[in-house]
């Protein structure tokens, strides 16, 4: 008799295309989230226990599975609500400058408009209030988030397309955090007709989710500050013939202002820097109507003193394996095979009060892509693929990325994906 976590997830996306002339094209893409989470747990409580007591119950008696559920049960839900939602949408312009040169510019909008849970020891499906108020713990104010970006980015090609600069920049405004700009460029050199080398650098940032901000707690906080993050990455990719190439990537990262748990509701920003590194490498092979890859991730976090004992890479998958291979059935019919590999994992326990370090175990997960390429209909070109995630139903641990501990123990299930294209 354990916890029972529940999710269901539904995403809509579509997209459109158009070339204004050669050198203007637009990109437009709306996508729309909706969940719905509900679960249970069953914890002891004293004064429930007394009250018990006090009614005639013997104390002494070991308590039965019935009185688990009746009077322990915690129940968690949003089922008798319209589910928590996020609407994305995205307007990207690409113009070609001249040969050498290509400009990039765009506009996205964010919404996330999260429900809280409805909380009950009796009822399997609460009751639930939507109302908007800084009274309800359902849905606070707070609750629903805002955010407007501007993007550009700017490539040119040097020294007879032998080298590539890129420069970019981002511009974040979030209702309730300060504005963040961040910066990207790269260059990639072609020195040999088979040989790419790449530098890039590039920021990025997380914002505090609304449980981070106090959800659950008395007081909002409204002071943390986005976790911001500088990666720099060095790449090789080598190209021995027209049906094997190879490539490596080392990277390293910077994290500053991470978002760490003072107890077990309450968040600030962490002082320290935190420094993570890695290599990914891969090997491409294809001939005729198959293509295929094996990749490895080995990632590298240092040494982390915790619970009494020195442990290299505490809350990170040190090795990551993946192959895949995709068959050609006809020419416009094809099949996709990923196998993903992740090594033994030791965490911190999810309840930071809980100064304990729990093992996730190895697991493998697989996924299958069905694809139809290039079918023409009534003069309408179609393009869509079918995916299924954890094709074996296979069961799996997830770290938490807020304390480096398992979040939600146990996720099993598959995931079904579809996505349809028209081009006209």
């Amino acid at each position: 008799m354990g916890q029972l976590d529940t999710r269901k997830f539904q995403m809509v996306y579509s997209g459109f295309d158009h070339d204004f002339s050669d050198k203007l094209s637009l990109n437009v893409e709306l996508q729309f989230y909706h969940e719905i989470f509900y679960g249970r747990n069953y914890s002891f409580n004293q004064a429930v226990f007394d009250s018990l007591v006090n009614a005639g119950r013997d104390p002494i008696q070991k308590i039965q599975s019935d009185e688990i559920y009746d009077y322990f049960t915690d129940i968690y839900s949003q089922q008798s609500s319209s589910g928590s939602k996020r609407y994305v949408a995205n307007a990207q312009l690409n113009y070609t400058i001249s040969k050498s040169t290509k400009l990039i510019g765009g506009y996205v909008f964010n919404m996330l408009d999260i429900l809280g849970l409805a909380l009950s020891n009796k009822i399997q499906n609460p009751p639930f209030n939507e109302t908007r108020s800084v009274d309800n713990r359902m849905r606070m104010p707070f609750f629903r988030q805002m955010k407007n970006s501007a993007f550009v980015q700017i490539q040119k090609n040097l020294f007879n397309e032998k080298l590539s600069v890129t420069l970019g920049g981002r511009f974040d405004y979030h209702e309730y955090f300060e504005s963040v700009f961040t910066f990207r460029g790269g260059l990639v050199y072609h020195p040999l007709k088979n040989t790419h080398l790449k530098l890039l650098v590039g920021e990025a940032f997380r914002e505090p989710n609304i449980f981070e901000m106090g959800a659950q707690t008395d007081e909002i906080n409204l002071d943390l500050k986005p976790a911001k993050i500088i990666t720099y990455e060095i790449g090789i990719s080598q190209s021995i013939s027209d049906y094997l190439s190879i490539k490596v990537n080392t990277y390293s990262n910077f994290v500053s202002n991470q978002i760490v748990p003072e107890g077990t509701l309450r968040f600030t920003n962490s002082t320290e820097q935190k420094h993570s590194a890695g290599i990914e490498s891969q090997i491409l092979a294809n001939s005729g109507m198959f293509q295929t890859d094996i990749a490895h991730t080995y990632a590298y976090t240092g040494k982390e003193n915790y619970a009494g004992q020195d442990i290299n890479n505490l809350g990170i998958y040190t090795h990551r394996l993946s192959g895949g291979i995709t068959a050609g059935i006809t020419k416009h019919i094809f099949i996709n095979t990923r196998v993903n590999y992740y090594n033994k994992m030791y965490a911190k326990h999810g309840n930071p009060v809980l100064n304990q370090i729990i093992e996730i175990p190895a697991f493998t997960k697989i996924n299958a892509t069905l694809s139809f390429r290039h079918i023409v209909l009534s003069g309408v070109e179609l393009n869509t693929t079918v995916t299924v995630k954890n094709l074996l139903n296979g069961t799996f641990y997830m770290p938490n990325v807020r304390t480096g501990g398992p979040k939600q123990f146990l996720q099993p299930g598959r995931q079904f994906v579809a996505r349809i294209m028209f081009s006209f």
